[in-house]
């Protein structure tokens, strides 16, 4: 069981590094976020650079229960000297 284990982990680990990066075109994005915060995160484009993005995280402790609802807006440009980022 355990040689079968290690030779799909190492077929999967060559699998990825022989695979070629790709972007993905979206307008729309939902999320899951987990951690010490759980919760959805919605992304939304504005038009070509600008997004809007929305994070509703939850925390339920046996001290506390906290809702927080948070907004981001973001500008995407070029970075000078890194093409493609």
């Amino acid at each position: 069981m355990k040689k079968l284990f290690l030779l799909c982990l190492t077929a999967g680990f060559i699998f990825l590094a022989s695979s070629k990066a790709q972007a993905q075109n979206y307008e729309n994005a939902i999320g899951v976020r987990l951690g010490s915060y759980n919760g959805i995160n919605f992304k939304t484009f504005l038009n070509s650079n600008k997004a809007l993005d929305l994070n509703l995280s939850f925390r339920n402790n046996d001290d506390f229960k906290r809702f927080l609802l948070t907004g981001l807006y973001e500008v995407h440009n070029p970075i000078n000297g890194a093409p493609g980022l």
